[in-house]
């Protein structure tokens, strides 16, 4: 019988940069880990919400305070923040949260 001692691993990874790529693989991969299964690739089984609809919902005055921090970071000045929101309601769909007025 093989067991597994429990590993606890701490790493920043900056908002959206999280890929089963080195450096995290690297380091999932020293503690016989996969980084793919840590991250839930699947999409099907992140999003999924049980009871069906939404998993969640959030006012279009909470996407444009969001859309504002956003636009305040170096790689978003050049981005209108009508195209921010836009951006952040499609994402919010994608993932099934609800953007309610």
């Amino acid at each position: 019988m093989i067991t597994r001692k429990a590993t606890k691993i701490k790493y920043i990874i900056p908002a959206g940069k999280a890929t089963p790529t080195p450096p995290l693989s690297t380091i999932f991969n020293q503690h016989n880990r996969r980084a793919i299964d840590f991250l839930g690739i699947n999409s099907d089984t992140i999003f999924k919400n049980p009871k069906g609809g939404a998993l969640g919902k959030i006012s279009l005055k909470h996407v444009y305070e969001i859309a504002l921090i956003k636009n305040q970071q170096e790689n978003m000045l050049d981005y209108e923040l009508k195209d921010i929101c836009k951006s952040l309601i499609e994402a919010s769909k994608s993932v099934g949260i609800e953007i309610v007025p």
